[in-house]
């Protein structure tokens, strides 16, 4: 019972503190609002002050710009006169266009040093000269540049004389008379008339002409500011018809407690807003960082378009699959730096469909191109975007990078034609073995034939004695040459034994002649004399050559004579022997000759395309290197090393 009886004796005095803390509040709120008003009231009047001082600065340069005007234009013609080029007649032309133009202008005279008129125009007659302008005329002759008459208070009308001197051969002088009310009236806008009164004094500050607004002027903006005229003195003087701003109107003093309250209660349901929008802030600060952390660690890129094609939002998955910043992307439309410049009909086609709202939600896939170079195959899902009401706002793309399963793709399908090429090797194999087998009894039915038939032919028949002898030898000769493939195809060592390269052309060469005199191709063999023997199964070596120079025999065989040439050499090569088969015929393009050596790869309509392939193999047997390279002039070189 004594916790809630101690908690009630509290309440009051918590009730207190809180209606203090208020009213003190209040309090400061009224003195701020007073300081606010006597800071604007403070503000309104310097305000008020610094326009009239800039309102009659702007009519004093306008005064000024005018005097000089006419100062220089009134030097122009003494200038003239003194060079004898402007007559009598002619000044008084151009002086009652001068005072045409400008009505502040009274009367312009022309005297000679004696005071005489010689030319005039204005309100004076014409032979009439006033004292005060002979008396400048003189002074200007005496001191020899020109200068403003003072004014006097009392004279009526109030005017202003400037003169210039006219020196040379007819001295005399310009004498230009001003209506002090005329310059007022000219060139004081009357914007700045009908806010101010506007008073021309002289150097003491008498008043010489007021131009008065239509309000009296109040006194309480003034403004006076001395106007540079030479010899003479006059001010400017501006008095503004404003009157001081007021403060405040005692109606408002009420209003003033009122708007204090309703500051209080603003300030309770301000701080009440504030703290749930800071909560809410809070929360989706939280969604945010949670989100932003869910797109950082997608691999799929994320890319939003509005309704025109302009990208809008990029993830960062994206930015990486293509190498761009977002910046980069962000606001630019059709076409993007990472477009493949080969895919760019199918990507505008369907840029278009996007724009016309006729494309499906079934994903695509198309190639782009990373800042680096390297293409990224990517399957793309576009699904409209909406907003909270509905409405399509734009389009959602879905980039998934599929670069590595295309890769897996293409390595699964060259792993099946490599299945395919080695089964076709297999029964490629089978079929050589059947054919071994096969042809080994008719080659030894015409090895007995043959040695038969020499047995009984007489020794004065040598003519066909040899011609048996090499049915006999190239039988022998066939015979072997189907043992090998069959040794070779059941992956038995050949037999190897020493022996000569000059050899293995004598017995290969009247085979490849007979060959090239079908195509009446030259055949050209150079093979040196300090060649080493090399340790090689001459049969196979002898099959690379002739397989090899008849690849260059068909390939010259449609050229015309003067080209049709096929070179043999052998050399040495280190501690070893290059030979090399050279043809001049129509050589092999750039991108095939990197599939030369492939199984089953054939340039001709006939061929199996496994001569150059079984041919490496023969000379990687023997520790050799078997290598192509274009001939210079057109042609293809096949050269193989032997060890």
């Amino acid at each position: 019972m004594s916790t809630p009886d101690a908690t009630a004796m509290h309440r009051p005095y918590r009730f207190a503190f809180t209606w203090s803390m208020l009213l003190v509040v209040s309090v400061l709120l009224l003195g701020v609002l007073a300081s606010l008003l006597w800071l604007g009231y403070r503000n309104e009047m310097s305000d008020r002050n610094a326009q009239v001082i800039t309102d009659t600065l702007w009519a004093k340069q306008s005064i000024e710009f005018q005097l000089r005007r006419h100062a220089e234009t009134l030097r122009g013609l003494a200038q003239g006169i003194e060079r004898g080029q402007v007559a009598p007649a002619d000044l008084s032309a151009k002086l009652r266009a001068l005072i045409g133009s400008n009505h502040e202008i009274e009367r312009v005279v022309w005297m000679d040093d004696a005071g005489r008129a010689l030319a005039a125009e204005g309100n004076y007659p014409s032979g009439a000269v006033a004292p005060a302008e002979r008396a400048l005329a003189a002074d200007v002759l005496q001191r020899r540049r020109e200068l403003y008459g003072d004014v006097a208070v009392s004279n009526h009308p109030q005017v202003l004389r400037f003169a210039v001197p006219i020196l040379g051969d007819r001295p005399g002088a310009l004498v230009l008379t001003y209506s002090l009310e005329g310059l007022l009236n000219e060139l004081v806008p009357w914007w700045l008339a009908r806010e101010n009164q506007v008073t021309l004094a002289n150097a003491f500050g008498e008043p010489l002409v007021v131009h008065a607004a239509a309000s009296p002027a109040r006194g309480n903006f003034t403004h006076q500011t001395p106007i540079d005229m030479p010899g003479a003195g006059m001010m400017l003087m501006t008095d503004s018809v404003q009157d001081t701003p007021r403060i405040l109107p005692h109606v408002m003093s009420g209003m003033v407690a009122a708007l204090t309250l309703t500051l209080i209660g603003s300030l309770v349901l301000l701080w009440r807003d504030m703290r749930r929008r800071a909560q809410a802030e809070a929360r989706l600060s939280e969604e945010l960082a949670f989100r932003q952390a869910m797109e950082d660690s997608l691999v799929t890129g994320l890319r939003a378009r509005d309704l025109t094609g302009k990208v809008t939002y990029v993830n960062p998955g994206f930015c990486k699959m293509v190498g761009f910043e977002p910046e980069e992307m962000i606001g630019h439309s059709y076409p993007m730096p990472f477009y493949d410049p080969v895919k760019i009909p199918a990507i505008r086609e369907r840029f278009a469909q996007m724009l016309a709202g006729t494309i499906t939600s079934q994903g695509h896939e198309t190639e782009f191109v990373h800042r680096d170079g390297h293409r990224v195959h990517v399957l793309i899902h576009e699904t409209p975007l909406l907003d909270a009401k509905g409405r399509q706002t734009g389009w959602m793309s879905s980039i998934l990078d599929i670069t590595e399963r295309r890769k897996v793709e293409e390595l699964n399908r060259q792993q099946q034609e490599k299945l395919q090429a080695s089964s076709r090797l297999v029964t490629m194999g089978e079929v050589a073995t059947t054919l071994s087998h096969e042809l080994n009894q008719p080659l030894s039915a015409i090895m007995s034939y043959a040695a038969g038939s020499l047995n009984l032919v007489r020794d004065e028949e040598s003519s066909l004695r040899d011609a048996l002898c090499k049915i006999q030898q190239q039988a022998q000769r066939a015979g072997q040459i189907i043992r090998a493939v069959h040794d070779f195809v059941r992956r038995r060592d050949p037999r190897k034994s020493l022996c000569r390269i000059a050899d293995v052309f004598d017995a290969t060469l009247p085979l490849i002649q007979l060959q090239a005199r079908k195509w009446h191709i030259r055949v050209e063999c150079a093979v040196g004399d300090d060649l080493p023997s090399v340790e090689a199964d001459a049969m196979m070596l002898e099959q690379v050559l002739l397989n090899l120079t008849r690849n260059g025999i068909e390939s010259m065989s449609s050229l015309p004579s003067e080209r049709k040439l096929l070179q043999l050499s052998a050399r040495r090569a280190g501690e070893g022997i290059e030979v090399a088969v050279i043809d001049h015929g129509l050589g092999i393009a750039e991108e095939l000759a990197q599939q030369l050596f492939t199984p089953f790869f054939t340039t001709k309509p006939e061929g199996m395309g496994m001569g150059l392939n079984i041919c490496r193999t023969a000379i990687e047997f023997h520790r050799g290197h078997l290598w192509y390279e274009p001939t210079p002039g057109g042609g293809a070189t096949f050269r193989f090393t032997l060890q």
